[in-house]
């Protein structure tokens, strides 16, 4: 993604989730839109990947929209993992 910054700077993403399926789709829009709330608030790409990495490390049950019912891999959920490069360009 392309995050526009202020001024004339950008924010440069690219990342990857674990996984297939409902629950990586669901980490991945969960981690996108947290990295673009966080590019707004103009962090510094260390910050913003510290933030991003605490995130992941939730423990599922805090995870908001998330359940570990009947219906549920529960492997799957909890071996969520994620890779990501943030880069701002000036």
């Amino acid at each position: 993604d392309v995050i526009p910054l202020s001024g004339t700077r950008v924010g440069l993403v690219v990342g990857d989730v674990v996984g297939h399926g409902l629950q990586a789709a669901a980490t991945m829009g969960r981690l996108r839109t947290s990295v673009r709330a966080f590019a707004q608030l103009d962090m510094a790409p260390d910050e913003l990947l510290t933030r991003l990495d605490d995130l992941v490390g939730q423990p599922l049950e805090e995870r908001p929209g998330t359940r570990n019912g009947p219906a549920s891999d529960a492997y799957d959920e909890l071996t969520t993992g994620a890779t990501c490069l943030y880069a701002v360009y000036d």
